[in-house]
């Protein structure tokens, strides 16, 4: 998914990960995959956070995500997946697009009360002639049968049915969830869950996360100055750097 920015409300990133008494517990509320600032939850943040972890014997993992780059989300669901511990999925807010990919690797998925789970077809941008969008259409295509296959492994529904759920932009309820077996169990704790993230390249967004979206600040602009253009620049050098 091309300019995964534009998903994003917060300033920085927000990914933690803490180890107690043997579990290991990722909170993911974020966009999935770095944007061109370099903020976002990619694989290796992931990866490095399980290796600095020590002996764990398993993994809880929060979400609250709009989802955002699809190959980082299922490169992070096959890392979750190798760790050979169980894993428990806990879904806070939204797992949307590539973080309903992350969602599949738990075990046991439990969706908090209120919370919603979307999944859709790949989409990408693309600029050239006419067998390049035709190209381009092909892969897509690939991409989307692929990402079935993990729905598909977790719910045991037909992946025909899966493709279409996904090519109708399907939100799921908590509820939904549990039917068409994408969790496992509603949480019933009563806490109030409210969009944090910019929904507006969706097209069936629920009336009820639009109007959450609208009534969020606004993020400030960037200051349109030397000094804030050196740092944009300075940081994402750093990034090209580390590849």
């Amino acid at each position: 998914m091309s300019k995964l920015f534009t998903l994003r409300k917060a300033k920085s990133t927000s990914f933690k990960a803490s180890a107690t008494e043997g579990v290991l517990c990722l909170e993911m509320y974020d966009v999935i995959g770095a944007d061109f600032f370099g903020d976002g939850i990619t694989a290796q943040s992931v990866s490095d956070a399980i290796a600095n972890a020590g002996v764990h014997n398993s993994i809880t993992l929060r979400l609250n995500s709009p989802g955002g780059d699809l190959f980082e989300g299922v490169a992070i669901y096959n890392l979750l997946k190798a760790n050979a511990k169980p894993v428990n999925v806990v879904v806070d807010g939204m797992a949307a697009s590539a973080a309903s990919l992350v969602a599949m690797a738990g075990d046991k998925v439990t969706m908090g009360t209120g919370t919603m789970m979307m999944l859709h077809r790949a989409l990408a941008m693309c600029a050239g002639f006419s067998d390049d969008f035709r190209k381009m259409a092909d892969t897509l295509d690939t991409v989307s049968a692929s990402a079935a296959d993990l729905y598909v492994a977790k719910t045991g529904l037909k992946k025909d049915d899966v493709l279409s759920m996904m090519a109708a932009e399907t939100w799921l309820s908590a509820q939904d969830c549990v039917d068409k077996g994408f969790a496992n169990a509603i949480s019933t704790d009563e806490a109030q869950i409210s969009n944090e993230f910019d929904l507006s390249i969706f097209k069936n967004v629920p009336a009820a996360l639009r109007e959450a979206a609208k009534n969020e600040a606004k993020p400030e602009p960037v200051a349109d100055n030397t000094e804030a253009l050196v740092e944009i620049l300075g940081r994402r050098l750093e990034i090209l750097k580390r590849k």
